[in-house]
């Protein structure tokens, strides 16, 4: 697919992203404000600067046979974003989708901290893993889960990448680290429609090797 590229008029960040971009409000992935994505030559971005590329990519399959048998076991998932660059976050800064979503979808992020806090957020305003003050305590702060920490489950290791997969449904969120169920809880998630959110805290540098947001079948 072609590809733009255009720099953030707030805050510079070089940008490389799907033509079907073209025209759209995205939020800047440095800054964070929303900019227009407008088509210029190849030579807008600085030479030797950070480009932040953004892919849209869709799941198909080869064969109708194969289709039905997807559907008929409700687990076709439609990929509608995935952040391929490799990103550092140090200080206040995030890696936010340009989009909101609603439930159902299923979040994967592969990434690591150095020490402390790599925090997301979409279901809640953030789920921490290892917190600066109990880095075994999974905090969960705000949406239907608020305040249900739970001990035991939120260490990571350090400088080390893990694939942390967040399933938000309808009526349950569910938080695996590395294939392993760490948190799960029932409640009314029907009304959340934000983007999702990477980020470190109090002095951690998180590093973000992919982003994916999948939508899920309504079953």
């Amino acid at each position: 697919m072609a590809e733009i590229k255009f720099t953030c008029p707030q805050c510079q960040q070089h940008i490389q992203c799907d033509a079907s971009y073209r025209g759209a409000r995205i939020q800047c992935p440095g800054c964070q404000q929303s900019i227009l994505v407008a088509a210029t030559p190849p030579s807008a971005a600085a030479a030797g600067g950070r480009v932040i590329q953004i892919k849209v990519s869709t799941l198909r399959t080869a064969a109708m046979l194969g289709l039905g048998g997807l559907l008929a076991a409700g687990i076709l998932a439609l990929a509608i974003l995935h952040f391929t660059k490799v990103t550092v976050l140090k200080g206040n800064a995030r890696l936010t989708t340009p989009q909101a979503y609603q439930p159902p979808v299923e979040i994967t992020a592969v990434a690591k901290t150095d020490s402390t806090n790599l925090r997301l957020a979409y279901a809640a305003d953030q789920i921490i893993f290892n917190w600066e003050l109990d880095k075994s305590q999974l905090r969960v702060d705000g949406g239907p889960a608020d305040g249900l920490h739970k001990e035991g489950a939120g260490q990571i290791p350090a400088n080390q990448f893990v694939t942390v997969r967040w399933v938000v449904t309808k009526t349950q969120q569910a938080v695996f680290v590395d294939g392993r169920l760490r948190f799960v809880h029932e409640g009314d998630y029907s009304e959340i429609h934000r983007p999702v959110s990477i980020f470190p805290a109090n002095g951690s540098t998180v590093t973000v090797k992919s982003l994916t947001v999948k939508r899920l079948p309504n079953s």
